[in-house]
């Protein structure tokens, strides 16, 4: 058993509960009235949750299984550089959204984190798969909250806020 994973997952489960707690004063309304507040909020906390044993599961079982190592191995140049984007991109995505919007916003920084995460050359075919992707998530998600669960997303200023 890494220590350093069930550090990590005693954490997760206490941001779940954290998140639980917080969203207790939100109303549970019906969904098909305007959407439930406490709905997401409760969601994100069971996925939280399940993480969390899933990892303290996997870091129980997989000790078993794990020879040991006392070497710390330093990341790849692109992998470094790769965290560092994605963090920037996590980051600026707030900002970003109030001036294009939800819809682009969301597209791009799916796309982008698609394309970062790749190991293979960039191809025509693998482009189109990240462009249809992104759109299709964006999408998704756009639906969900809007229609769903009737929640306003932001529209930007680029589109007409």
């Amino acid at each position: 058993m890494r220590k350093a994973e069930v550090a990590v997952a005693i954490c997760i489960f206490a941001v779940s509960g954290l998140v639980f707690y917080a969203s207790r004063e939100y109303p549970l309304a019906d969904l098909g009235k305007g959407g439930a507040a406490a709905l997401f909020p409760c969601l994100l906390a069971g996925a939280f949750a399940v993480v969390a044993v899933l990892l303290l599961l996997g870091s129980i079982v997989g000790s078993y299984s794990r020879e040991k190592t006392s070497s710390f191995i330093l990341p790849e140049k692109r992998s470094l550089l790769s965290v560092v984007v994605i963090l920037l991109l996590l980051l600026a995505t707030p900002y970003i959204m109030g001036f294009l919007g939800f819809l682009l916003t969301a597209f791009f920084f799916l796309a982008v984190l698609l394309l970062r995460l790749r190991d293979k050359p960039l191809t025509i075919r693998s482009a189109l798969t990240t462009i249809l992707l992104s759109a299709g998530v964006t999408g998704v998600v756009y639906a969900v909250f809007w229609w769903g669960a009737k929640v306003p997303l932001p529209v930007g200023v680029l589109l007409g806020a």
